[in-house]
């Protein structure tokens, strides 16, 4: 998405309180960062649902912290063995819980949001990446 459309919110159609492009990014890096806090064992960031406390505004900025969210993510889920798997956390994005089911939980939300995306990006005339590498063959 072209930094000047990441305040983009649809318009037509029910989409009252609809996070922006750049919401929507934002919203997604603080609750990687609230799951894979929880999975440690850490406070998460409070107001993911509003963005949460990271100060991220410019599209470089945002996609630095929704990179760090990930790369972070990848760490954590790197110390996840068979044998803590199953071990519970609490917190408030889906505890309690084990830390395999938050990770099940924040790979759905990534999935989740990303279909949304795809629909912001498409509402823009922009197709997304990987679709531009995989096109529809109709036979």
């Amino acid at each position: 998405m072209p930094e000047e459309k990441y305040g983009f919110v649809p318009a037509a159609g029910e989409f009252k309180d609809a996070r922006s492009f750049a919401e929507q990014v934002k919203h997604v890096a603080c609750a990687n960062f609230g799951f894979f806090n929880q999975i440690e064992g850490k406070k998460p960031p409070e107001h993911c649902e509003k963005g949460g406390p990271a100060p991220a505004r410019s599209k470089a900025e945002l996609l630095r912290y929704l990179r760090e969210s990930f790369d972070y993510a990848n760490r954590v889920l790197a110390t996840m063995t068979p044998q803590n798997a199953l071990s519970r956390v609490d917190g408030p994005y889906g505890g309690p819980n084990t830390r395999l089911g938050i990770a099940t939980i924040a790979v759905w939300h990534i999935s989740d949001h990303y279909g949304q995306i795809v629909e912001y990006l498409r509402m823009n005339g922009l197709v997304p990446p990987p679709t531009r590498q995989y096109p529809l063959q109709v036979r």
